[in-house]
């Protein structure tokens, strides 16, 4: 929360809100004309990241909009799994990796993502769907009709 409102006192701008709160964001009030999540989701466990999105969707205003992403299922989960070490030990091996404890990556389905936009009234959503270190991840644009 301190590096974000470093981050906004920098670039000068004053239509910024920062809310720090749990999976329901209980301490979070009102509505907002965007909501953003950018790589984060997916270092948090599915069952609390669907919680989040409900949360998130049901705070965008009539007309406003959401950017948010997350890795997908995956056909390997196992492979997936592999790829995570690999890349750690790589990392640890270089000296760099000084991640602790290391972030997991949680997989969503997709088909629970977009039932959930649908239920909480995102009609308009547009998908970017990528691949990187066998792990695809899925950004998603979506707005509430007006």
């Amino acid at each position: 929360m301190r590096e974000a409102r470093k981050n906004i006192d920098e670039l000068g701008r004053n239509n910024v809100s920062i809310h720090e709160s749990d999976d329901d964001l209980s301490k979070v009030s009102g509505t907002f004309d965007f909501v953003l999540s950018k790589i984060a989701l997916q270092h948090i466990p599915v069952q609390h990241g669907m919680r989040m999105l409900r949360s998130l969707l049901n705070r965008v205003n009539s007309g406003g909009g959401a950017v948010l992403d997350f890795s997908v299922e995956v056909e390997q989960p196992l492979r997936k799994e592999f790829q995570y070490h690999k890349y750690r030990l790589v990392r640890l091996l270089k000296g760099r990796d000084k991640i602790e404890p290391p972030m997991k990556m949680h997989s969503y389905s997709l088909r629970d993502l977009l039932r959930e936009f649908d239920d909480c009234g995102m009609k308009d959503i547009s998908m970017d769907i990528q691949k990187h270190f066998g792990v695809v991840f899925v950004a998603t644009i979506s707005a509430r009709k007006p």
